[in-house]
């Protein structure tokens, strides 16, 4: 923020949570109010349609005691975060973890405000914030019955403790995260770059704090393959042949709009300021890492499985901030306090 600037006023965030939920609303428990089921599920009941979110249900139904672990079915059974906390909510199984992916879509929110503050103008602030709350993906996939709205929470959150320099928190933050999702290791490189990045951080305490950081997400990741192996495997093979059904009309939109706005906003600033990336290279470290680890992990998922926009949605927490800096903001340096708490 410039000099003088009183920053965004705090109404704005309590507004922009209120509009998080009401945009949230229309699908949420994939009831797709009015005419919405018609693009969603062909004009058939969309809460009937569950897809992946049935496993999720399962899942729920699973840490509630209601059904064995060999009724569950991999990779979904490997990521247990959101349906247990889930499972002590007092709703039936989908309403319950809507109810928590809005939470955690919160936490992002107020995580990517925190984030956007102190790096750019007021008016940029309030605007990012926007972005993230008015998506086609916090419409779409936050409140139905999957777990990427969460992981979109904990996505903002671990940048947050990224470019605050809580440094010893991230690290801890990796032992619980890929728990909820595997996308959650795009966090990863974000830690390593802010890292490497900030001069006050030796190269030696880069490399053990990133490895930390690694061995700590690989554990949970293990962790969660020896306790929750299914009964069933849901196994994708990454190749065009495999899903054609990707390169239809209909999900490479959904593709594309999962980006959204920030995407645009960030490929026209770079066409804009080409050199301005590599002149603050050190300040836009850990969002370029994120940026770039979420895009590959997105594309990587069109080759392998259905996700409509939902890998691409997954970027907007490192866009969003990379965009207004490239475009109004001053930049600071990133992971300003990097060294201090832990």
């Amino acid at each position: 923020m410039t000099r003088g600037d009183a920053g965004p006023r705090p109404l704005w965030l309590a507004a922009l949570t209120v509009a998080l939920v009401l945009v949230c609303l229309p699908r949420f428990d994939r009831h797709d109010w009015g005419f919405i089921d018609r693009f969603t599920t062909d004009g058939l009941p969309a809460a009937e349609q569950l897809a992946d979110a049935a496993y999720y249900v399962d899942l729920v139904r699973f840490f509630r005691g209601e059904i064995g672990l060999d009724a569950l079915q991999t990779p979904f059974s490997y990521r247990p975060l959101v349906p247990l906390i889930a499972a002590g909510v007092p709703a039936r199984p989908l309403t319950a973890l809507d109810v928590v992916n809005v939470v955690f879509l919160a936490f992002g929110l107020w995580a990517l405000w925190a984030v956007l503050r102190r790096r750019v103008s007021a008016r940029a602030c309030v605007a990012g914030a926007a972005l993230y709350v008015f998506s086609f993906g916090t419409f779409y996939y936050g409140a139905v019955g999957y777990v990427d709205g969460a992981v979109l929470g904990l996505l903002a959150v671990g940048l947050w403790l990224a470019v605050s320099g809580r440094t010893g928190a991230l690290v801890a933050f990796m032992a619980v995260a890929p728990f909820a999702k595997e996308q959650t290791l795009v966090l990863l490189p974000v830690l390593a770059a802010q890292q490497w990045s900030a001069p006050a951080v030796s190269r030696l305490r880069a490399l053990g704090t990133t490895l930390a950081a690694a061995a700590l997400a690989g554990g949970a990741l293990w962790l969660s393959r020896r306790l929750f192996v299914a009964g069933d495997a849901h196994v994708w093979q990454a190749g065009l042949r495999a899903y054609r059904g990707n390169l239809a009309a209909e999900e490479v939109l959904k593709y594309l709009l999962g980006y959204g706005l920030p995407g645009a906003l960030l490929l026209y600033a770079l066409w804009r300021r080409p050199r301005d990336l590599l002149a603050r290279r050190h300040a836009l470290a850990p969002f370029v890492a994120g940026a770039a680890g979420g895009v590959t992990i997105a594309l990587y998922g069109r080759l392998c499985c259905p996700a409509g926009g939902r890998l691409s949605w997954l970027t907007a927490p490192f866009l969003i901030p990379l965009a207004l800096v490239l475009l109004r903001g001053r930049s600071g340096r990133v992971g300003e306090g990097a060294g201090g708490p832990n």
